[in-house]
């Protein structure tokens, strides 16, 4: 995706005030050995469906859970599938108080204080961890606005 595309995304997510904080970029490497003890306590705290979805390998799922207790094991499951590139971990505040106009359109939204929601992307370089956080975060946005207005139709 080109820059300029990655920007326009960025700008967009941080106009609409949906945009996540990236927290921690690492660097994956297929080379055994080179995961970090960091990145193993965050790996090792996603359950495996999860990190299997995130990281893009459905046929790991579909063979069984990877052993990831430790780092060798884990380290051996990203060489298989050779898992390379970024992986980040990012926030976005959780919304509430949803105004809408008469069209149903947001135009405004409260940032609920010091509730945030975690989440973890995987790409091949720093402009997919950006685009996909930021549609990750778009996607909570709309997901918050959704409940409220199932809430508010109950």
């Amino acid at each position: 995706m080109s820059d300029a595309k990655n920007f326009q995304m960025t700008s967009k997510a941080l106009l609409s005030g949906t945009f996540s904080t990236i927290h921690k970029i690492f660097l994956f490497s297929a080379i055994p050995n080179r995961l970090t003890e960091e990145l193993f306590q965050v790996l090792s705290e996603i359950e495996k469906s999860w990190l299997c979805e995130i990281l893009d390998v459905p046929e790991a799922k579909k063979s069984g859970m990877p052993d990831t207790s430790t780092i060798e094991k884990l380290s051996r499951f990203l060489a298989k599938y050779q898992i390379d590139g970024y992986f980040a971990v990012c926030s976005t505040p959780v919304h509430s108080n949803f105004v809408f106009d008469e069209k149903g359109k947001v135009i405004d939204s409260t940032p609920t204080p010091s509730v945030f929601y975690t989440y973890y992307v995987y790409g091949e370089d720093i402009g997919q961890i950006v685009v996909k956080a930021a549609t990750q975060a778009r996607n909570l946005f709309l997901q918050d606005q959704a409940d409220q207005l199932k809430s508010a139709r109950i």
